[in-house]
């Protein structure tokens, strides 16, 4: 499974790291299929550099039912929510449940979420 980084408001050095190792197949959309040494590694860059720009990771994670992990930095629009295991899209915004901010969803005790 790939992992893609949405992240349009990049400095230049981070996004020559990251088209070293993956495809921008659009302006700030990255596609690629990445260790998960490196993806913990560039998720801290991120961090550091895109909180207030943001940026939208997904990558696998194989302790999810959905096989997938979303960590999420800066604005949000809050069309995600995360209910009983799983990662929905809602399309009903009045009296939907509020959205789970990434990183606070709940983990397994196995393996790192970021694991592949």
């Amino acid at each position: 499974m790939f992992t893609v980084i949405r992240a349009p408001k990049l400095s230049g050095r981070l996004k020559g790291e990251l088209t070293s190792r993956m495809l921008e197949i659009e302006k700030g959309l990255f596609v690629g299929d990445l260790d998960s040494r490196f993806r913990e590694a560039l998720w801290r860059r991120l961090q550091e550099e895109a909180p207030a720009k943001g940026a939208v990771v997904c990558c696998p994670d194989r302790t999810a039912l959905q096989g997938m992990a979303i960590r999420r930095l800066g604005p949000y629009e809050g069309r995600l929510t995360y209910e009983d295991g799983l990662w929905l899209s809602r399309t009903d915004q009045a009296g939907a449940a509020p959205p789970c901010p990434m990183g606070e969803r709940p983990v397994s005790s196995g393996p790192s979420t970021l694991d592949t």
